[in-house]
């Protein structure tokens, strides 16, 4: 069984993703897009020992989709062993760990700065704000980023069109400095990609929107937990611990880009 953050991930990837669950792991495949790196990935129930099989076995689950060249291998029950990440990492895999954190009411710590405002991404241009601060974010990451993140809020956008959520933005005038999305199902509420614009950040402007958008959710769903994930041990996360957010649990992930072969 798996925890609130995978479990939520879930809920975001099964619109528009295929899960299919094995004896030992859970494989999901998103069509029509091979580079999403966390859209097409296996889902472990335990932490890898050897490279060898885990690639085999990442490989040969996807041997139907040749598209999809990066391996990426997650699980939320322990750890690598320091002996499987050396090895790992000694194949070109990036070890992530990142920390699911829960509140049952999420609040500012302090309150926003006067004249930023606050309301759901509704109109066109506001989407094209989204992307271009979005885009702003990981330009750098790897190549054709602009048209992942396009490709990727063309989902979200299907995901509030379903009803199972919505955008949020902070506005200084007319601009947009922050957004987020929250997404809810049977009373849980999962939020997705916080971003600020670097001018504004440490002036308390996304934490009140957290705040915004947790009560707006709150007033159209029954949420009993708000569930965010955050690199362990960064800035994000004592942000969201400010807000009133508890350390979970942590989720663990292999990655390696198809750059770095097979």
């Amino acid at each position: 069984m798996y925890k609130k953050g995978l479990h939520t991930d879930f809920m975001l990837l099964r619109p528009f993703s295929d899960i299919t669950e094995h004896d030992d792991y859970m494989r999901v495949v998103s069509h029509g897009f091979p580079n999403y790196y966390f859209g097409n990935m296996l889902v472990l129930r335990h932490p890898p020992q050897d490279p060898d099989p885990a690639i085999s076995l990442f490989r040969d689950a996807f041997r139907d989709h040749p598209d999809v060249e990066h391996v990426t291998l997650c699980w939320d029950s322990a750890p690598l062993s320091q002996g499987a990440q050396q090895a790992f990492e000694g194949l070109g895999f990036d070890y992530d760990l990142d920390t699911v954190l829960t509140s049952s009411r999420p609040t500012s710590p302090g309150d926003a700065p006067h004249g930023i405002t606050f309301r759901v991404i509704v109109a066109e241009q506001e989407w094209d704000q989204v992307i271009a601060l979005q885009y702003q974010k990981g330009k750098d990451d790897f190549a054709n980023y602009r048209s992942f993140i396009r490709q990727k809020f063309d989902t979200h956008r299907q995901r509030v069109a379903l009803g199972l959520g919505h955008w949020y933005g902070a506005f200084d005038g007319d601009e947009l400095v922050s957004d987020m999305g929250l997404f809810a199902e049977n009373g849980v509420a999962r939020y997705q990609s916080v971003e600020t614009h670097a001018q504004y950040r440490g002036r308390g402007i996304a934490s009140s929107l957290i705040q915004f958008a947790a009560q707006d959710m709150a007033q159209r769903h029954n949420i009993e937990t708000f569930v965010i994930v955050a690199e362990a041990a960064s800035n994000a996360q004592r942000l969201y611990q400010k807000c009133g957010f508890v350390p979970s649990h942590d989720i663990f992930s292999l990655f390696r880009g198809p750059k770095n072969g097979t």
